[in-house]
Order: C-alpha cells, then structure tokens, then sequence
C-alpha cells in the first residue's frame, strides 16, 4: 500500500481526484470507483478524501488542465470556418 510523503497523493486519492472531474463533481461515485467499496460506504466516507486540502488542490489542477484542453479560441474557430469554406 502506498503512504504520503511530503503531501503527494497516494494512488488511490490521485483515482478519486481524477474520476471526481471526469464524472462531473460526483464525490460518491468517484470514491466508489476509486477505493473499491461498497456504494453505501462511499457514500458515508468520500467527505473525509474530499476535505483534505491537498485533495482540493489536486482537482483544481485538473479542472484547469481540462478547462484549457477544452477552450475554443477565436483563432481555431476562424480555422474551422476556413477549412469548411474550401
């Protein structure tokens, strides 16, 4: 089993931070997928895993990285219409 050291996440808490953005803000469900348990039990434990502030900070990170993945610039979207044009 892995432990923390100096703040990292463990392997597990890295799977809830990532499933938690990837399902949509679900701490239920993505404690569920991430800690292998019953549904029942995530839903009595995620709230411990989601207080932790490098829990917090880790999500953030994510819904960043993915914000930008996503972002539609003026530039691509000015692209796309060329492309379509000829």
């Amino acid at each position: 089993m892995a432990n923390k050291r100096n703040g990292e996440l463990t392997r597990k808490e890295k799977n809830f931070c990532e499933e938690y953005v990837r399902n949509g803000g679900n701490a239920s469900q993505a404690y569920f997928y991430a800690y292998d348990t019953t549904i029942e039990n995530a839903r009595k434990a995620y709230c411990k895993t989601f207080r932790k502030p490098e829990i917090k900070e880790y999500i953030k990170q994510l819904q960043k990285a993915e914000f930008e993945a996503a972002c539609i610039t003026a530039e691509s979207i000015g692209l796309k219409l060329a492309e379509i044009a000829f």
